[in-house]
């Protein structure tokens, strides 16, 4: 019999924090990518390549990217390198935004090692995704009161229009 571990910390559900909205990018804000869940795959660099030149056309500063790119199984990277890395981002100071690679599956599996006390005391700051970035959304919203943007993994496949050097959207959430 599995026994799951409490994603949430005691008393975090019943005494939820104001909402915290993230403050408005500006350009030249340090933002960065972070993969919560799957792996890039086979194409990993050219898209990770496409999503960071997308970010430099909007005028903003993308951090270096991790090389070589972790990788677990079909993951980014094992649940707590992930929760790592996007602790580290979240609760850098000179990051403003952070922007999810791709979605799937594994996002979830992270939460439990990631530090509520930390993410709560931390400046609040926009992170985009979307498919199962969405249990990192509610888990930030439960422990920190901070909102989350609904967009598209910007190195998915379903991101690729927005990567289309010939046809980059204005990002108006901003």
């Amino acid at each position: 019999m599995v026994t799951a571990r409490p994603v949430l910390p005691p008393g975090a559900a019943e005494a939820r924090p104001p909402l915290r909205a993230p403050p408005a990018l500006r350009p030249g804000d340090t933002v960065a990518l972070f993969s919560p869940s799957s792996h890039e795959g086979s194409e990993a660099s050219s898209r990770l390549l496409e999503a960071r030149a997308l970010l430099e056309r909007w005028r903003l500063r993308p951090l270096p990217l991790p090389d070589p790119a972790p990788r677990h199984l079909y993951l980014a990277g094992t649940d707590e390198q992930r929760a790592d890395r996007f602790q580290q981002l979240y609760c850098d100071p000179a990051v403003k935004a952070l922007f999810a690679t791709r979605g799937g599956y594994g996002a979830a599996r992270m939460l439990p090692h990631l530090d509520a006390a930390r993410l709560r005391a931390a400046e609040p700051k926009a992170v985009v995704g979307m498919s199962d970035v969405v249990a990192l959304f509610a888990y930030l919203h439960a422990v920190a009161g901070v909102g989350a943007l609904a967009g598209p993994c910007l190195a998915g496949k379903r991101g690729s229009a927005w990567r289309r050097p010939s046809s980059p959207p204005t990002p108006r959430c901003w």
